[in-house]
């Protein structure tokens, strides 16, 4: 459940915990506590975000806001939507303080930053979580309060192309869309205009993301190969946000704790060993590798750029980790039957093979833009 909730009608944000369950609640998996229904927002950030300081959140951080959006009117607008409680990141999700003050100004003496950070490392990896549960989520495309437009679909910062928001996705039915006429919010989803270079209807745009959101919470949950396709080609602030994005929607039991300094690579190893068994097999044997791909031609050398961690849109191929060796020979290890043994190194040899480049280097050929 989140740390922090918007009550709309005395517009404040409250600890979630104050609130009380009434006839409408929500069961959490092992816990005995009903919590009270909440709506939840998902929107990009945009380029001309500024921050106001405010009463709503007790003045506790600058809370960063589109150009001409102000936290009245979009108060308004969820509330004639239907919502009581909404969880609205700028809001309920500790925000940055100004740098020149975030190690001076303190709470409890701790400086604000240091309070962001750790707050940070719990709250991050599980804001899927909070989508998950609310009974509706509010999409903005162009920003938050924004109104909808059929411009800048291909923009880096469109809700479109962000990593963060492929597990904010909810089915149509959980779903409105925030910035247009009441009663229209279906109907721009026939809306027309250019993603990737080709022209689609919105509803056309994010069919297949619906459908990883759909198989995510299936028994057999979504294939890997896929999500990490539909990543691969989304923006991040940090290249470790689309780590913990995906690991997040691969529905592992547990996730490390949030860290934006560290690099993808390094999140990536963290995030590994808390994958189901079946992912790991699915990893090693069922991806592309270097130097084979759907045309059978072998890819450049040179794809290498800022943000790597394994996959290439560019190329459609991914390249082993060397760790994914170590855990497979330590699965041979306990294998009983000596030829069983000796079948799957050589399998794992063939796989492994000098194919895939220096195995101490956990690099891929592909690069997350």
């Amino acid at each position: 459940m989140p740390r922090r909730i918007w009550d709309l009608k005395s517009n404040r944000v409250v600890d979630f915990r104050m609130l009380h369950a009434e006839v409408n609640s929500i069961e959490v998996p092992h816990q005995s506590t009903r919590w009270p229904t909440f709506w939840a927002v998902s929107h990009s950030w945009t380029s001309d975000m500024k921050t106001v300081e405010t009463s709503v959140n007790q003045y506790q951080w600058p809370v960063p806001l589109p150009k001409g959006v102000d936290i009245e009117s979009l108060r308004k607008e969820l509330l004639t939507l239907g919502a009581d409680y909404v969880w609205l990141d700028v809001l309920c999700l500790r925000q940055q303080s100004d740098t020149s003050t975030a190690q001076t100004l303190t709470h409890n003496n701790v400086p604000l930053d240091t309070i962001k950070h750790d707050e940070w490392k719990i709250d991050v990896p599980t804001i899927g979580n909070i989508y998950r549960a609310a009974v509706q989520t509010v999409r903005y495309f162009n920003g938050l309060g924004r109104p909808f437009s059929k411009e800048g679909w291909d923009d880096p910062l469109h809700w479109l192309r962000r990593a963060w928001t492929l597990q904010e996705i909810r089915t149509e039915n959980r779903t409105f869309n925030g910035g247009v006429p009441r009663g229209n919010g279906r109907i721009i989803l026939n809306t027309k205009s250019t993603v990737a270079g080709k022209v689609t209807t919105l509803r056309g745009a994010i069919r297949h993301v619906l459908k990883l959101a759909t198989d995510a919470d299936s028994p057999g949950g979504c294939k890997l190969y896929e999500l990490t396709r539909e990543m691969a080609s989304r923006c991040a602030t940090h290249p470790t946000d689309k780590v913990a994005g995906l690991f997040y929607l691969l529905r592992a039991t547990q996730l490390p704790t949030y860290d934006e300094k560290i690099d993808d690579e390094t999140a990536w190893r963290q995030c590994f060993h808390v994958l189901p068994f079946g992912k790991k097999i699915e990893i090693l044997f069922d991806f592309p590798y270097q130097g084979q791909n759907s045309n059978g031609s072998r890819p450049g050398s040179n794809l290498r750029e800022p943000s790597n961690i394994f996959f290439s849109v560019k190329s459609g191929q991914f390249l082993m980790l060397s760790f994914i060796k170590q855990y497979a020979n330590s699965l041979i290890g306990k294998m009983g039957d000596a030829g069983q043994r000796m079948e799957m190194r050589l399998l794992l040899n063939s796989r492994f093979s000098k194919r895939l480049g220096s195995l101490e280097q956990i690099r891929t050929v592909t690069s997350w833009s």
